[in-house]
């Protein structure tokens, strides 16, 4: 029962490593994606301490298997060796993802900005380039109206900037 305890463990944790890693390893390309990765890396990161004391606690497990139980415990040794050393591969893997994946997120939102900005000054140019088309074509009908009537029309043109 503690080996099957210390075995389920042991895969939770190699489980977390992995898939969070590959997780972070995608690069989200729409605002929706960027939120949604971003709400990722803060639970991955959020959940790494725990798993941190998990592979501890996977440590303890094994020395009582090791003291109690007359088993070979190579196998066991092998597993645990591969989580719950913090400088090793799955671990290293996860922190560089981890902070690669920071790196990306503040990239992508000063781009999403700027992007932002370009197509909203381009659509003030074209709306600005609309009005001044609207009034050159319209003026000879303006000049037949009232003048309450052309403040009601530009006051509705106005209100769509």
């Amino acid at each position: 029962s503690l080996i099957k305890n210390f075995s389920a463990q042991v895969d939770e944790i190699k489980n977390y490593l992995v898939s969070s890693a590959s997780v972070l390893t995608q690069s989200p390309s729409t605002l929706l994606e960027l939120s949604e990765s971003q709400k990722s890396w803060k639970e991955i990161v959020k959940k790494k301490e725990v798993y941190q004391g998990k592979a501890v606690d996977c440590r303890r497990k094994l020395d009582l298997i090791k003291e109690h139980l007359l088993v070979d415990t190579s196998d066991l040794s092998d597993r645990i060796a591969k989580v719950d050393d913090f400088q090793g591969e799955l671990w290293t893997t996860l922190n560089l993802a981890i902070s690669q994946f920071s790196d990306l997120i503040v990239h992508k939102k000063e781009f999403a900005s700027k992007s932002i900005a370009k197509e909203s000054d381009a659509f003030r140019e074209k709306l600005s380039s609309f009005r001044k088309l609207w009034k050159s074509a319209t003026s000879h009908i303006f000049n037949d109206l009232a003048s309450d009537e052309l403040e009601v029309i530009s006051s509705n043109i106005n209100s769509l900037s």
